[in-house]
């Protein structure tokens, strides 16, 4: 399966490989990627993007760097992007390169129970650093994005505040990506499939012809082969987004029943038009769908941007929903001074 930023760390961090975490902290003017983008390096191998160019690339050195000195345990440092690195965006980034250790595995595990996350605050001294978990509470007054850096009095600080008064770094990490489960490896599934595993989020696809899974070996996903595609709904959270695409109506309508007759989910998205969506609907109201989860269907599931039938402009709409969805979700939690359950439902 894809994995995001934070679970290549654990897994490096496990296996006993060094690691050194890119976390680039506030950003002025044109950028490639936003404040809070990371990117995790071994010695060998990447995961996570800040957004390419000779901004990663000399981070990524930087970071290797780092961790050939083992009494280095982080830098922190600012990029013009213009004057330094070429970058015709000519924005400016300022970017910690930390070493991590087991003792960092705490916090990265945080959020995998799928909850609104884990807020951590890392400060350093002398040639130190330290992550710890911390409590929404302990967010600094007058911060409201996801990562902010603060002085020693914690004050806020800005991109245009000088590198010496930065004293720690204030972040609210959202829950690691949920998963994708495609129910159905047919030619929309299969390209549905190649697309999702180019993101960070887990893909898994089931289906009932080992044929069609077998087009999907080379890629990083889970496949099931099953007769009972409905039953294996419970492998996954709850919160995972359901993309429900089969060959057969009547198989499509026992997963969908399946799904929400569960407790809240993700997406439970069908391929279809607004006919198909009216004629499962009165189905599911017969087999006794409340009416609070019937509204859960999404059908049919897509951005609506591409008006296209062929298997590729209907697996690019259907992708496009979902990365829309996941933008949607981040935005809606970047105010911290909404209740912990707002925050929670965003996510």
């Amino acid at each position: 399966m894809s994995v995001d930023w934070r679970h290549a760390a654990i897994s490096a961090l496990t296996e006993g490989h060094p690691v050194a975490l890119i976390r680039q902290c506030s950003v002025r003017g044109s950028t490639p990627r936003e404040a809070g983008a990371k990117m995790v390096v071994t010695e060998t191998s990447t995961a996570g993007t800040i957004g390419g160019g000779q901004l990663e690339w000399q981070a990524t050195d930087q970071a290797r760097r780092l961790l050939a000195q083992p009494d280095l345990t982080y830098r922190l440092q600012d990029y013009p992007l213009g004057p330094i690195l070429q970058q015709c965006c000519g924005g400016f980034a300022r970017l910690l390169i930390e070493r991590l250790g087991r003792e960092d595995l705490n916090w990265l595990s945080a959020g995998d129970n799928g909850s609104s996350g884990a807020y951590i605050k890392t400060e350093w001294g002398q040639n130190t650093r330290s992550t710890i978990p911390i409590s929404q509470a302990a967010w600094p007054e007058q911060a409201h994005d996801r990562i902010v850096l603060v002085d020693k009095s914690d004050r806020p600080l800005t991109a245009n505040d000088p590198l010496s008064h930065v004293a720690a770094v204030y972040e609210h990490l959202s829950p690691p990506p949920r998963p994708v489960v495609i129910f159905g490896a047919g030619h929309v599934g299969q390209r549905l499939a190649h697309i999702m595993c180019q993101t960070d989020r887990p893909v898994a696809v089931i289906d009932t012809r080992a044929e069609s899974l077998s087009a999907l070996a080379a890629l990083p996903l889970k496949t099931y082969l099953t007769e009972m595609p409905a039953a294996e709904r419970s492998r996954f959270p709850l919160n995972s987004d359901f993309v429900v695409l089969t060959h057969s109506h009547e198989l499509d309508y026992m997963i969908v029943l399946n799904i929400l007759s569960s407790p809240a989910t993700g997406l439970c998205g069908l391929i279809g038009s607004r006919t198909k969506n009216q004629r499962f609907l009165r189905r599911l109201r017969q087999d006794g769908v409340t009416e609070l989860r019937c509204s859960d269907l999404t059908c049919p599931i897509g951005a609506g941007v591409l008006k296209g039938k062929t298997p590729a402009a209907i697996a690019i709409d259907i992708a496009a929903g979902l990365l829309q969805r996941d933008e949607e979700a981040i935005d809606s939690g970047l105010s911290l001074t909404a209740p912990t359950t707002q925050l929670i439902a965003a996510e």
